[in-house]
């Protein structure tokens, strides 16, 4: 057991102990006039919690429904349109603790889906009437209403509602749905346009970044698919980078020269929102942005390594995942890997890719 998994299971202990002593238990208001989440920090699991405002107002349409978030995701949540107020974090705990309390809150719920308590702090400390969050680690004692992680089946936009059943509403909507605005599209294409991308082929994006380096398909074989769907007739493919891989010189070379793949890097979620609404298709990690095409129903074929499986894999025919199910470390949800070999990312092939590509386009077509 590695030096953080004991910590996290003596940190558990300890809190479980304490949580008698923690938790209030208030009465619960019957009509809520002011509901706060706390949406998760990462851009993809905020993709995957949409659906929760949205609910939200639908069960309460006279409470101000506010989301508090890191500043990165918190676009995602003005575009979304459910939500009345998106506050971002301030510069500290006490900072973004006064900001809540500024505003009484009836009912908090925190949508964060990891083992830090800051945000569970703030739950206990911020005076709302009833708070609900994930016990995570110990991170339930910090909640009126804790909720249990279910068992590791389930996809991450399920796993969310366990919350709203918790607090008692019933999910009228079950998936997250991010409607996009015609000008974020034609700001989208205006870019792909300057990018020189032909506004008369179908458009395959490739995004190749990922959080670890274990979930990141190897560089050189994004720039070969690339090149082999762009050798198909009335096929377009470009490559959407983010801030990591701009810093690569690697990534420089190899998007110079006759016959570069034509690239885009958008600059914050908005633009990226745009980009990902002209798509045909995605092909990237598990990653944010393969969440964002999730909630934009945009078909996508993914490369799934050690990332839990059923947790992140995309739910619906539209999706295609490519996975090596033959390793028996599948799923070690490791940052880097043990085996040093990557062989859960680099035993998936370019004509792996481009079959699955090739297949989902040809799905598209017939949908057409």
């Amino acid at each position: 057991m590695r030096l953080g998994e004991i910590y996290l299971a003596c940190r558990a202990r300890v809190l479980g102990a304490a949580a008698p002593l923690l938790r209030r238990r208030p009465p619960r208001p019957e009509e809520p006039r002011r509901i706060l989440m706390i949406g998760p920090a990462r851009l993809g699991d905020a993709a995957m919690s949409l659906h929760l405002p949205e609910n939200l107002r639908a069960r309460f349409p006279t409470a101000v429904v506010a989301v508090l978030t890191p500043p990165y995701p918190a676009p995602l949540y003005r575009l979304g349109g459910a939500v009345h107020e998106v506050r971002t974090e301030a510069r500290g705990l006490l900072h973004t603790l006064r900001m809540i309390r500024e505003d009484p809150v009836d009912l908090l719920i925190d949508a964060s889906c990891d083992t830090r308590l800051r945000y569970a702090l703030l739950a206990r400390l911020s005076g709302a009437g009833r708070s609900v969050g994930f016990d995570i680690a110990g991170r339930g004692a910090f909640f009126d209403v804790p909720v249990p992680l279910p068992p590791p089946d389930r996809h991450i936009s399920a796993v969310f509602l366990e919350l709203l059943e918790a607090s008692g509403i019933a999910a009228v909507s079950t998936r997250p749905r991010l409607r996009v605005d015609p000008g974020l599209t034609r700001e989208g294409l205006s870019l792909l346009r300057k990018a020189g991308v032909r506004a008369e082929e179908r458009l395959v994006l490739l995004h190749p970044g990922g959080h670890h380096p274990s979930q990141r398909w190897p560089r050189d074989r994004y720039l070969e698919l690339a090149g082999l769907l762009r050798e198909d007739g009335g096929v377009a493919a470009a490559l959407v980078l983010g801030p990591a891989e701009l810093r690569e010189d690697a990534w420089a070379q190899g998007l110079t020269g006759p016959g570069a793949v034509p690239t885009v890097a958008p600059r914050g979620v908005g633009e990226l929102v745009g980009i990902l609404s002209c798509a045909d298709l995605l092909v990237c990690n598990n990653s944010g942005p393969l969440n964002l095409a999730v909630a934009m129903g945009i078909p996508t074929v993914s490369f799934m390594g050690p990332t839990r499986s059923p947790l992140w894999a995309p739910p619906g025919p539209e999706h295609t995942i490519l996975r090596r199910n033959d390793l028996d470390c599948l799923g070690c949800n490791r940052p880097r890997c043990r085996r040093h070999d990557m062989a859960c990312m680099k035993g998936i092939t370019v004509e792996d890719a481009y079959r699955a590509c090739r297949e989902r386009l040809t799905a598209g077509e017939a949908v057409r």
